[in-house]
């Protein structure tokens, strides 16, 4: 299993790294962010989408305008293969693993080459003075960045807050998880376990069905194939262990990269000092309930 929490994240089949809002049609909104940006680009505009992921912002950006030349690169082991099934326009899209954004190789990507360089909740994860010079040597003269970054204040970041607290106490010292390894490796008794799921149980933090309920159901599935050898149970339980773990650290990730208003007059600087023009900082709202999701950034190099 790879170290990287995002690398771990990108094994599922998934093109989002997380949802826009309560409301499926949240998602919505935020692909129409780019596709109706796409919209108006010229045909085999080249575009490089840092920290891409799996792809969602080509994906969305190939639904506005399939006649775009798009490579996506990010610094972790990303499979958008995974997905090619469910979304073929990624097939088109030129992706590259294990690429630091603060430090494109030339043989990779030639510089100033690009005419837009995009990102979705992405390049706020390294260090920005470092994205932004890229950004300026990949980019051809007047050449523009558009990028959707997060926002502290917003709604995702609120309801981040709960499950970073439910996976802290479920992975403390001596908590529920170290005590199922503990058992799965015969230390201690069932009885113990099951100690420790009621004292979980009865203590007064909020729990939620998504992460508490989830590990209960794995627990019970863990107990029931103790003993049949149809899968390794401690080997099993590690796994668990290290998945919620990498988990924790990729909220945690997130609720560390996001830019507070302070945070923006930093960036805004950061890009006038580098030679980008006509900079466009605002907030991103869903429609209609007003969903504060994160910050739009656009800026034209000079």
């Amino acid at each position: 299993m790879s170290s990287n929490p995002w690398s771990v994240y990108w094994e599922s089949p998934q093109l989002h790294s997380c949802a826009a809002g309560i409301n499926p049609k949240d998602q919505q909104q935020v692909e129409a962010f780019w596709r109706d940006f796409a919209v108006h680009l010229e045909s085999g505009s080249k575009i490089i989408d840092m920290a891409t992921g799996n792809g969602a912002v080509p994906h969305a950006l190939l639904s506005g305008n399939s006649d775009l030349d798009i490579t996506a690169i990010d610094i972790a082991e990303i499979q958008p293969e995974k997905l090619f099934a469910q979304y073929p326009t990624l097939a088109k899209v030129e992706f590259h693993s294990n690429v630091d954004i603060t430090n494109v190789d030339a043989e990779l990507i030639s510089e100033g080459t690009a005419e837009y360089i995009t990102s979705q909740f992405g390049v706020e994860y390294a260090e920005l003075a470092g994205v932004i010079n890229s950004a300026h040597r990949l980019l051809i003269s007047g050449g523009k960045i558009r990028w959707l970054m997060h926002n502290k204040r917003s709604e995702l970041l609120k309801s981040s807050a709960p499950i970073i607290a439910e996976l802290t106490i479920l992975l403390q010292p001596s908590g529920l998880i170290e005590t199922l390894i503990k058992w799965s490796k015969g230390e201690i008794s069932i009885e113990d376990l099951e100690r420790e799921g009621r004292d979980f149980l009865a203590s007064k933090f909020a729990k939620s069905e998504r992460i508490s309920g989830q590990v209960f159901s794995a627990i019970e599935q863990l107990i029931q194939a103790k003993g049949s050898q149809k899968i390794d149970v401690e080997q099993a339980s590690k796994d668990m262990s290290k998945r919620m773990l990498f988990e924790l650290q990729r909220l945690e990730q997130l609720s560390a990269a996001a830019l507070s208003e302070t945070d923006v007059f930093d960036l805004e600087k950061l890009l006038q000092d580098r030679g980008f023009g006509k900079i466009s900082i605002n907030k991103f709202m869903l429609d209609p309930n007003d969903y504060l999701l994160g910050w739009t950034v656009e800026a034209e190099k000079q």
